[in-house]
């Protein structure tokens, strides 16, 4: 995300003007160890190193996402960063109501020219995961933990089935998800407690997206 960013702050930004980045975080927060800790990390080394003014905000449940984003264009922000799949809808409000402002989704597609769309192959990465996973089980039996039940996420464990199987097609995954809810993304209890049912199960190794 940020080498992007840093790349287009350096051809446009003059060194008597500091370039004003608005970070939107989701609920997790910028200490959940996780995507929205790494952007985090990512705007600060920019901030460290070109020199810009960020302001970063952490929301407190899905439905301020939107207002939180028209703060920063509204306040003539330069560039306006939204982290995960649960902002898109505040994003593309807010991008059609501010045609002028840039803004950048993380884990959404939003066609729009005054928007920039960060996607990844999940399935991609996960498969090595799967056959990883599968190479190193003792007992034939591993496990795959989601957060949100959502298409994104069932990117993440079809690709870690797949690996697995094709190392070893006999393999068994157990699968579970948190929720279905965005309150799925900060339950680490409820994740505890689903991983330590499939350690019980015979799984040996758990992959958690």
């Amino acid at each position: 995300i940020w080498g992007f960013l840093s790349f287009s702050l350096l051809l446009f930004c003059p060194a008597s003007w500091a370039f004003r980045v608005g970070l939107v975080l989701d609920k997790g927060g910028k200490d959940d160890k996780s995507f929205n800790s790494a952007a985090y990390q990512g705007a600060i080394k920019a901030q460290k190193e070109l020199g810009i003014d960020l302001k970063y905000v952490e929301a407190t449940d899905t439905n301020a996402l939107e207002n939180l984003h028209r703060s920063f264009a509204k306040k003539d922000f330069d560039l306006i960063v939204g982290i995960g799949i649960a902002q898109i809808d505040a994003v593309k409000k807010t991008a059609a109501e501010f045609p002028n402002k840039k803004f950048v989704i993380v884990d959404g597609d939003i066609p729009s020219p005054n928007v920039k769309s960060f996607m990844f192959e999940e399935q991609e990465g996960s498969f090595l995961m799967g056959a990883i996973a599968a190479q190193a089980s003792k007992t034939g039996k591993i496990g795959f933990i989601g957060g949100m039940d959502i298409p994104l996420i069932r990117k993440f464990q079809m690709g870690y089935f797949a690996g697995a199987h094709f190392q070893k097609p006999k393999i068994q995954v157990v699968t579970h998800y948190i929720g279905i809810s965005g309150e799925a993304w900060n339950n680490p209890a409820k994740a505890k407690e689903l991983a330590l049912a499939q350690y019980n199960e015979g799984v040996d190794i758990i992959f958690s997206a």
